[in-house]
């Protein structure tokens, strides 16, 4: 009996190790490549939900009239206290909002800048959670200039352009004269968002600025009624057009930046800027660059 066991528990054995090599031997295979649902920026002519706004020792005035203007947009405030932004306001340079969307549902997602100043935290620890999701991206050896600052950062509503759509629109980043070797968004951001694709991001001239960011010059605003849109550019040949007329209306010794503290703003007239002729010939030369 003890041998008939033993054969029959070898053969059992046998037959499992020959079963397993037919199961792992490949009768078929095919391969499939899958993306990631990609993150998608969303224009400011879109109907805002929530304003996001940082409350400083200065900034009571402007806080109650944001209030004000939210109360008839009919939309949400968060006010990021002090304790959580640590001084610094620019809650426009810190984040971006986006979302990714499947079939079956869309999700908001917050893009937080690299610049990491005293609101390093706040997208973790106030925006991230069950209903919200996070992303960043930090450079390892690149160094973080200013125009890594998402006030760099902007979105046109949908476009076509050359006969190509663009449904959801194109992203828009400041950056140096192709030829300068200048500043530029940090590569590791620049290749986040190229990676997303339905966007194609456009790097448009912004280093003329000193601060450098793309939303100082261009901007969209909606057309009431329509589902149309209007591209707003700051145009210094138009400044200077106006500060003429004004000087030739008798108000060329009006104060500009009038109630502003900083030191290298006193008495700065419309008479003092008109006859700095290195100003005027910097400014033709950036209106010739937007142009």
């Amino acid at each position: 009996a003890s041998f008939w066991n033993s054969t029959y528990f070898l053969v059992l054995v046998s037959a499992i190790f020959l079963l397993q090599e037919v199961l792992e031997t490949s009768i078929f295979t095919d391969t499939l490549v899958f993306r990631v649902a990609p993150w998608i920026m969303t224009p400011n002519t879109l109907q805002p939900v929530t304003v996001y706004v940082c409350s400083v020792k200065d900034n009571y005035l402007f806080l109650k009239e944001i209030n004000s203007l939210v109360s008839k947009a009919g939309c949400k405030i968060s006010v990021c206290s002090r304790y959580m932004n640590r001084g610094d306001r620019w809650m426009q340079d810190e984040i971006e909002f986006g979302y990714i969307q499947a079939p079956h549902k869309q999700f908001p997602v917050v893009l937080d800048s690299p610049r990491d100043g005293g609101l390093e935290y706040f997208a973790v620890k106030e925006i991230l959670g069950p209903d919200f999701g996070y992303v960043t991206r930090e450079p390892l050896f690149e160094i973080v200039t200013g125009l890594d600052s998402f006030g760099n950062l902007e979105v046109s509503p949908p476009v076509s352009v050359h006969g190509k759509e663009y449904p959801l629109g194109r992203i828009l980043i400041g950056s140096s004269f192709p030829t300068s070797g200048g500043r530029r968004m940090t590569k590791v951001v620049r290749n986040f968002l190229q990676a997303q694709r339905v966007q194609s991001p456009v790097e448009l001239y912004s280093d003329w600025l000193t601060v450098g960011h793309v939303d100082e010059f261009v901007s969209f605003v909606p057309v009431p009624g329509k589902k149309q849109f209007r591209m707003l550019m700051a145009s210094p040949s138009a400044c200077y057009k106006l500060f003429r007329e004004k000087q030739k209306e008798g108000h060329g010794e009006a104060i500009m930046f009038k109630g502003y503290s900083g030191t290298d703003t006193k008495r700065v007239t419309i008479n003092k800027v008109l006859s700095n002729d290195i100003m005027v010939q910097e400014n033709q030369y950036v209106q010739r660059c937007i142009d």
